[in-house]
């Protein structure tokens, strides 16, 4: 350039010619500056100004991040492993710039960002060290018991603790402005500032309505104030005040509409629960139970651990039963087992030690009495023979004769412990629940008890946002043992112990002998009364059963949108032995009774396997509609089968009594038993619940059941139920009474529900080819077919259709809640 410009300089033709152009090159020169000025910033502006319209929940912050770099085209540069500790993101922004929108994202992270032109660098907050110092205490409820497990976390970071076994904890804290955030599921949330202390004791309040306001229901979850049907739901702390060894022996008096009674009152026995009065005449009045959504009937629930239940739920009516068709008739219990929870790992202990003890006797004759009675009874001579002697006269002499006092014998105190120890903790991604228990329960009648070895182990993965997957095993052995007070069916009614202990002799004629130490009253009818010494019968029985229940299910579960598809499955298996002997002092072996004579000493053995497997299917909907409709869907396709064998020996006249059931194969056989059979279930179920603002409630819902219990033509039913509820309180008129009613209800349902307990081939009749069933044939003995049963190939379900009418009321504040039904089956 320099040359350039020296030539225009020496050049006077040159500049001649340019002179009268300078002003223009200089005013064009300007405009150009400024126009590409112009460009540039409004490049710049179009690059730094872009807006972000976003709205997520609970979602991850890498997905986020995701979306504004769609929106803005800025890049982000980020550690993978540092992205990993930050938690889930609620974020709602509409045509904010990407500062505002990233200052929501960060907000209580413990993360920050820095922008370098269109990057964004996000980065771990730096940790200014400060004083710190250890901060001590316990957390107790209100009634001033610790409670283990509470999060203690200090407000804005990710350290905390969990409080131990006693509610204690040691946490290390900055002095000065920290906050600790008290957190338990139950209990309402507690931050308390530190202040400069070191000692932090706190009592947490149960968060009554949020334990009340959620309810499991078929296929679903529901608000209680929300709900259609008449559903009742236990109280859990009340149920662990029960030191029981099941969860059905707890729910005796604490759900409106439920009898629950002990089959007979041994440890380890069946309980017969029976849920707004007997439906059926001839089948059983048992209701369904579905365990962590495993549809079950008669399951063997010594097998769960009481501690291990997180909720239970009895389904009452049809507009609640229906969704589980022909099998909802009698009720449906809902128990839903404890998970993992997000956290440190817990560690806890529950145990509990007691006595038990007969407080009450029945009044029995003393000697004097007795004797009396049996000179009425038998007449003055054969009652002179068998009681009056040189030692004992006449009768005023047995009022000095001390009597035996059967019950004493018979009834003994007896000890019942339970161990408990659980693991519980998890991160985001993964939850566990880990628990085993420890069982022994002596029963008050003497060589009886029931023990039980238990574990459990639950794990819950959330894959991705929208993917969650879950596994549930469960595992018992069990042992029950001592011989049932009430008599088998079609059995003498003196063959009950009890008949015995109440109906023995207390006192014998000859005062050398101890009236505990004979077998039996010869006095008596011994063709058509079976009484015996009960203390020698029951304690030389052998009743014993042992149980092996394992349990495992699974789901999947997939969200996307509004809709949530679930696969879930299962298999519940269980193994029974039965181990029975009648040795020489039972009323069965003795050889002074006309069993004992037919048979002599006795034994059987018996095995039973029965395996019951699930898979359903299901996808339900859930939308709310502008400000007050909220509309919930569910459909689904589900399968179900059960298989049963079983197969036994006996043999009678056993010579080598001391080897028990191990020497029956010494004896005469006595018969050999063998037996099978199965049966499916297949099912389609739908549900539409529609809510107005929760003031207007409306549900409807159909089953359609097909059993391989029912003849061609007749395998399916189909049940129906609909109902319709009013939340009056929401309504204007009922403002002036807020104060005294909180919430009010009035709901009406109906519907149609099935039993099909009925045998798995009831339509079809049977024939059994007997070794009893014997004739002469062709100079031979041959054996013929005994019709046992006359089929019915017209048999239906048996269907019960209800109609429920209730009002649900909350008064004070909720303080007193008033809940009556009226229903017709």
């Amino acid at each position: 350039m320099y040359d350039f410009k020296f030539r225009l300089t020496n050049n006077p033709i040159l500049l001649n010619l340019l002179k009268p152009n300078k002003t223009k090159w200089i005013m064009r020169a300007k405009l150009t500056f400024i126009l590409v000025t112009a460009c540039l910033m409004q490049v710049s502006a179009a690059s730094f100004a872009q807006k972000v319209t976003l709205s997520r929940k609970q979602a991850s912050l890498v997905t986020v991040l995701s979306e504004i770099k769609k929106q803005t085209g800025y890049h982000f540069l980020y550690n993978i492993q540092v992205l990993e500790k930050a938690s889930l993101v609620d974020i709602s922004v509409k045509n904010n710039t990407i500062t505002e929108a990233l200052e929501k994202c960060f907000a209580n992270q413990p993360l920050t960002y820095i922008i370098e032109e269109k990057t964004v660098i996000i980065k771990e907050k730096k940790i200014v060290a400060l004083p710190a110092s250890e901060i001590r205490g316990t957390v107790i409820d209100t009634v001033g018991n610790p409670i283990p497990g509470v999060r203690i976390q200090i407000k804005g970071t990710l350290t905390g603790v969990s409080s131990n076994v006693d509610g204690k904890y040691i946490i290390t804290a900055a002095k000065g402005n920290d906050v600790l955030v008290f957190t338990s599921i139950g209990y309402q949330t507690l931050e308390v500032p530190l202040q400069g202390r070191t000692t932090i004791n706190v009592t947490l309040r149960e968060a009554v309505s949020q334990l009340q306001e959620m309810v499991v229901i078929g296929y679903g979850t529901s608000t209680k104030r929300d709900l259609v049907g008449s559903v009742g739901s236990v109280n859990m702390e009340d149920l662990k005040k029960a030191p029981v060894r099941s969860f059905e022996e707890a729910l005796a008096g604490r759900v409106a509409g439920v009898q629950v009674t002990s089959v007979d009152g041994q440890p380890g026995s069946a309980i017969n629960i029976i849920i707004r009065g007997a439906n059926s005449i001839t089948g059983t009045n048992a209701p369904l139970y579905v365990i962590d959504g495993f549809p079950i009937e008669n399951p063997d629930n010594n097998s769960i651990n009481p501690n291990d239940v997180e909720s239970i739920e009895v389904l009452k009516d049809a507009a609640a039963t229906a969704i589980y068709g022909a099998r909802g008739s009698n009720g449906v219990i809902i128990v839903t087992t404890k998970s993992g929870k997000e956290g440190t790992a817990v560690v806890s202990y529950d145990g509990s030690y007691g006595n038990q003890r007969v407080t009450q006797r029945i009044g029995v004759f003393d000697s004097y009495e007795f004797v009396r009675y049996q000179m009425e009874r038998l007449g003055p001579v054969l009652a002179d023979t068998l009681y009056f002697n040189e030692g004992r006269p006449d009768l005023e002499a047995y009022r000095s004769v001390e009597p035996v006092i059967w019950q004493d014998r018979m009834f003994e105190d007896a000890p019942q412990q339970s161990h408990s120890i659980a693991i519980n903790g998890g991160t985001k991604g993964t939850k566990y629940a880990f628990s085993g228990n420890y069982l022994d329960q002596q029963g008050i009648m003497v060589s009886s008890g029931f023990k039980r070895y238990q574990g459990r182990l639950r794990l819950t993965q959330k894959v991705t946002d929208n993917f969650t997957m879950s596994g549930n095993v469960n595992y018992s052995a069990t042992k029950q043992f001592g011989s049932s007070p009430i008599p088998a069916q079609g059995s003498f009614l003196s063959e009950a112990l009890m008949y015995s202990v109440w109906g023995y002799r207390p006192v014998n004629g000859n005062p050398g002998i101890d009236v505990g130490e004979e077998d039996m009253d010869l006095s008596i009818d011994i063709q058509n009364d079976q009484r015996f010494n009960p203390l020698k019968n029951y304690e030389n029985m052998l009743r014993d059963r042992f149980g092996n229940v394992l349990t495992a299910n699974g789901f999947g579960e997939y969200k996307l949108n509004d809709f949530t598809f679930r696969v879930s499955g299962g298999i519940t298996r269980e193994l029974t032995k039965l181990n029975s002997f009648d040795g020489s002092n039972t009323r069965a072996g003795s050889p002074i009774t006309p069993q004992g004579q037919a048979n002599g000493v006795s034994g059987s053995i018996a095995f039973t396997e029965v395996n019951n497997y699930l898979n359903e299917n299901t996808v339900t909907y859930n939308k709310k509609y502008g400000k007050y409709h909220q509309l919930n869907a569910v459909a689904g396709f589900t399968i179900q089968g059960r298989t049963s064998t079983g197969f036994g020996a006996a043999a009678i006249f056993v010579p080598n009594e001391p080897l028990g059931v191990s020497g029956l194969d010494e004896g005469i056989p006595n018969s050999i038993s063998s037996r099978s059979t199965a049966s499916t279930l297949s099912s389609f179920l739908g549900r539409v619940q529609y809510n107005y603002g929760s003031k207007y409630l409306a549900t409807f819902s159909m089953r359609a059941d097909g059993s391989s219990k029912f003849a061609p033509g007749l395998k399916w039913g189909y049940f129906p139920a609909g109902g319709l509820a009013w939340r009056f309180s929401k309504e204007k008129f009922m403002e002036s009474l807020e104060g005294v009613i909180s919430d009010a209800k009035l709901k009406a349902t109906i519907g149609a529900t099935g039993n099909n307990r009925v045998s798995d081939f009831a339509y079809m009749s049977t024939l059994n080819l007997s070794n009893s069933a014997i004739y002469p044939f062709g100079n031979g003995i041959s054996r013929g077919l005994i019709p046992t049963a006359l089929g019915n190939d017209e048999l239906i379900w048996e269907t019960t259709v209800q109609t429920d009418l209730g009002m649900e009321l909350e008064l004070f504040d909720s303080r007193a809640n008033l809940t009556v039904d009226v229903y017709r089956k």
